[in-house]
Protein backbone atom coordinates (compact mmCIF):
# COMPACT_ATOMS: atom_id res chain seq x y z
CA UNK A 1 0.00 0.00 0.00
CA UNK A 2 2.81 2.16 0.84
CA UNK A 3 4.73 1.99 -2.71
CA UNK A 4 1.50 3.80 -3.99
CA UNK A 5 1.81 6.70 -1.22
CA UNK A 6 5.74 7.84 -1.28
CA UNK A 7 4.39 10.77 1.23
CA UNK A 8 2.62 8.58 3.39
CA UNK A 9 5.38 6.36 3.52
CA UNK A 10 7.90 9.30 4.43
CA UNK A 11 6.07 10.15 7.14
CA UNK A 12 6.15 6.48 8.69
CA UNK A 13 10.05 6.52 7.96
CA UNK A 14 9.92 10.01 9.82
CA UNK A 15 8.74 8.61 12.44
CA UNK A 16 10.42 5.90 12.89
CA UNK A 17 13.25 7.74 13.19
CA UNK A 18 11.72 10.58 15.38
CA UNK A 19 11.07 7.72 18.03
CA UNK A 20 15.18 6.41 17.36
CA UNK A 21 16.49 9.90 18.14
CA UNK A 22 16.19 10.28 21.70
CA UNK A 23 17.06 6.64 22.20
CA UNK A 24 20.91 7.47 20.27
CA UNK A 25 22.01 9.49 23.01
CA UNK A 26 25.49 10.36 21.74
CA UNK A 27 27.92 9.88 19.26
CA UNK A 28 27.77 8.10 16.28
CA UNK A 29 24.34 6.41 16.59
CA UNK A 30 23.03 10.19 17.47
CA UNK A 31 25.07 11.56 14.15
CA UNK A 32 23.12 8.22 12.24
CA UNK A 33 19.74 8.79 12.94
CA UNK A 34 19.99 12.70 12.94
CA UNK A 35 21.22 11.97 9.31
CA UNK A 36 18.26 10.07 8.80
CA UNK A 37 16.11 12.51 9.98
CA UNK A 38 17.39 15.64 8.33
CA UNK A 39 17.49 13.55 5.00
CA UNK A 40 13.66 12.14 4.97
CA UNK A 41 12.65 15.76 5.99
CA UNK A 42 15.00 17.24 2.97
CA UNK A 43 13.54 14.37 0.77
CA UNK A 44 10.04 15.39 1.84
CA UNK A 45 9.84 18.83 -0.16
CA UNK A 46 10.84 17.63 -3.59
CA UNK A 47 7.72 14.77 -2.59
CA UNK A 48 5.32 17.82 -1.60
CA UNK A 49 6.07 19.40 -5.28
CA UNK A 50 5.14 16.25 -7.26
CA UNK A 51 2.35 15.15 -4.85
CA UNK A 52 0.29 18.50 -5.29
CA UNK A 53 1.09 18.52 -9.08
CA UNK A 54 -0.72 15.48 -9.25
CA UNK A 55 -3.67 16.38 -7.49
CA UNK A 56 -3.83 20.24 -8.68
CA UNK A 57 -4.92 21.25 -12.34
CA UNK A 58 -2.03 23.80 -13.61
CA UNK A 59 -3.81 26.79 -12.78
CA UNK A 60 -3.65 26.22 -8.86
CA UNK A 61 -0.52 24.92 -8.24
CA UNK A 62 1.16 27.96 -8.01
CA UNK A 63 -1.27 29.07 -5.12
CA UNK A 64 -1.36 25.21 -3.58
CA UNK A 65 2.27 24.87 -3.72
CA UNK A 66 2.95 28.71 -2.30
CA UNK A 67 0.78 27.63 1.36
CA UNK A 68 2.70 23.74 0.89
CA UNK A 69 6.29 25.39 0.74
CA UNK A 70 4.76 28.36 3.20
CA UNK A 71 3.90 25.65 5.69
CA UNK A 72 7.04 22.90 5.17
CA UNK A 73 9.46 26.72 6.65
CA UNK A 74 7.08 27.15 9.17
CA UNK A 75 7.44 23.48 11.19
CA UNK A 76 11.14 23.87 9.91
CA UNK A 77 11.68 27.04 11.90
CA UNK A 78 8.89 26.42 14.63
CA UNK A 79 10.20 22.97 15.25
CA UNK A 80 13.81 23.60 16.51
CA UNK A 81 12.85 26.08 18.92
CA UNK A 82 9.99 24.04 20.04
CA UNK A 83 12.50 21.36 20.82
CA UNK A 84 14.75 22.97 22.62
CA UNK A 85 12.19 25.01 24.63
CA UNK A 86 10.84 21.29 25.57
CA UNK A 87 14.23 20.19 26.82
CA UNK A 88 15.05 23.57 28.79
CA UNK A 89 11.78 22.82 30.77
CA UNK A 90 11.81 19.11 31.27
CA UNK A 91 15.25 18.44 30.59
CA UNK A 92 14.75 15.40 28.00
CA UNK A 93 14.09 15.82 24.45
CA UNK A 94 11.55 12.82 24.35
CA UNK A 95 8.29 15.25 25.06
CA UNK A 96 9.31 16.89 21.83
CA UNK A 97 10.41 13.74 19.48
CA UNK A 98 7.14 12.11 20.80
CA UNK A 99 5.05 14.74 19.69
CA UNK A 100 7.20 15.52 16.27
CA UNK A 101 6.54 11.27 15.68
CA UNK A 102 2.93 11.97 16.50
CA UNK A 103 2.51 14.48 13.91
CA UNK A 104 4.61 13.09 11.38
CA UNK A 105 2.53 9.70 12.04
CA UNK A 106 -1.23 11.68 12.07
CA UNK A 107 0.04 13.05 8.72
CA UNK A 108 0.68 10.11 7.17
CA UNK A 109 -2.82 8.37 7.82
CA UNK A 110 -4.78 11.52 7.18
CA UNK A 111 -2.81 11.40 3.77
CA UNK A 112 -3.83 7.30 3.17
CA UNK A 113 -7.38 8.54 4.19
CA UNK A 114 -7.85 11.35 1.89
CA UNK A 115 -5.37 10.70 -0.45
CA UNK A 116 -7.96 8.19 -2.29
CA UNK A 117 -10.43 11.12 -2.22
CA UNK A 118 -8.66 13.64 -3.64
CA UNK A 119 -6.82 11.68 -6.76
CA UNK A 120 -10.78 10.71 -7.81
CA UNK A 121 -11.93 14.32 -7.36
CA UNK A 122 -9.01 15.93 -9.44
CA UNK A 123 -9.69 12.86 -12.20
CA UNK A 124 -13.45 13.75 -12.37
CA UNK A 125 -12.75 17.24 -12.49
CA UNK A 126 -10.14 16.67 -15.54
CA UNK A 127 -12.96 14.37 -17.10
CA UNK A 128 -15.99 17.38 -16.97
CA UNK A 129 -13.23 20.27 -17.72
CA UNK A 130 -12.32 18.07 -20.94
Amino acid sequence: LLHRFPLAKGHFQRTLCLLLLPAAKAGWPFLVVAGLVGFNFGAAMVLYATQTADVYRAESFGRVYAFVSLSYGLSGTTGPFVGGLTYDLTGHYWPAALVAAGVASAGALFYLLMGGAVRRAASVQETTSE
